[in-house]
């Protein structure tokens, strides 16, 4: 940036700091959080599905909870 002053020219260097980035910044962090949230269910999720199907007794008891259930609810 250039400024004149009684004839001498004044060169300046500045830094731009908006305040809408510092709101996207906010965003940013929140959806980092976010994600990092979702990854951590996922891989939970993922590993008691894992187990599930590892498990034999656990698999049929499973089965027959949700067809129990399906049942009932159509009756």
């Amino acid at each position: 940036m250039q400024v004149r002053r009684l004839g001498e020219v004044h060169r300046y260097s500045i830094q731009c700091v908006l305040p809408i980035n510092l709101f996207n910044e906010k965003i940013y962090l929140f959806l980092w959080f976010w994600m990092v949230l979702v990854a951590v269910v996922t891989c939970i999720s993922t590993l008691s599905w894992f187990l599930r199907i590892v498990i034999h007794k656990d698999r049929h008891q499973y089965v027959r909870r949700y067809v129990n259930l399906a049942v009932k609810l159509k009756v």
